[in-house]
């Protein structure tokens, strides 16, 4: 079974360069990787094509696209220019690099799993090991309408809306303790998603309709219109060691790309 991890590249080349590193130890054969310079220095460049060359582009593919392409439309710009160059794999994993796998059995687990075909998206258990706590899934049920059109009425007030994203993220911080049951939901975390090839060739036809911030509304959106399934596996677990490239970020910024994001899921999927 033949695993494509795509990943972003934002001024953090130490951090994706470790973080294929450690993978490689865990599934040295089968897994690729498609990385995407969003951004980055000379020196990120060169660190990110050594490692290529000394893996080999068929292991590590490094992609450098004209601007900033965003998280989603970055890591569907790696999927879509390595399956040209290289071979299509049986699942996509989209992902974030401030991420660790503890368990190396993990890619074994998910090959004996043998999800059905119409499972296109995977989540695994996801710890954050500095709160101690467990951030997946995100909801089992499609949100109502109602709700999406509140959310966006609070992020378009100025004086609120960065102390709401703030408060959202504290809440977020003391909660889920345990780990939960696996099952089918209707949402997942971003921060590492499996996706089956036959998904995210659809995905893939075409671009996410923000920069940044609820693609994983937007996936579970598309796995819904498209008539497939979102599997959490709680025997699967990756540990999050959060917002690596995005800590930088205050509640006003975030509040406006939350808002912006929303409205464009509220517009192609709701209406």
């Amino acid at each position: 079974m033949k695993f494509l991890n795509s990943i972003i590249c934002y001024n953090n080349s130490d951090e994706v360069v470790r973080f294929i590193e450690k993978m490689l130890k865990i599934k040295k054969e089968d897994l690729s990787f498609a990385v995407v310079v969003n951004a980055g220095t000379i020196k990120d460049k060169r660190a990110l094509e050594k490692l290529s060359v000394r893996e080999g582009r068929a292991k590590v593919s490094v992609y450098i696209p004209k601007k900033n392409l965003g998280y989603l439309n970055g890591l569907l710009y790696g999927y879509k220019h390595f399956i040209k160059e290289h071979f299509e794999p049986d699942y996509v994993i989209f992902s974030n690099t401030d991420i660790e796998i503890p368990d190396k059995d993990f890619f074994d687990k998910f090959e004996a799993r043998n999800y059905s075909e119409n499972i296109g998206c995977i989540g695994p258990s996801v710890f954050v090991r500095e709160r101690n706590a467990y951030d997946n899934p995100i909801c089992d049920d499609r949100r109502p309408v109602e709700e999406i059109d509140r959310l966006v009425r609070i992020l378009s007030i100025p004086v609120i809306r960065g102390l709401y994203v703030n408060l959202s993220d504290y809440k977020g911080r003391i909660t889920r303790r345990n780990k939960t049951e696996s099952r089918f939901v209707y949402e997942v975390h971003g921060c590492y998603f499996i996706l089956s090839n036959r998904f995210a060739r659809v995905l893939a036809r075409k671009k996410y309709g923000a920069l940044m911030y609820s693609e994983e509304a937007y996936i579970a959106e598309n796995i819904r219109k498209y008539g497939f399934k979102t599997f959490y596996d709680s025997d699967l677990e990756v540990v999050h060691l959060e917002h690596s490239v995005t800590k930088g970020l205050k509640g006003e910024g975030i509040a406006k790309h939350i808002r912006s994001s929303m409205k464009m899921i509220r517009e192609e999927f709701y209406t």
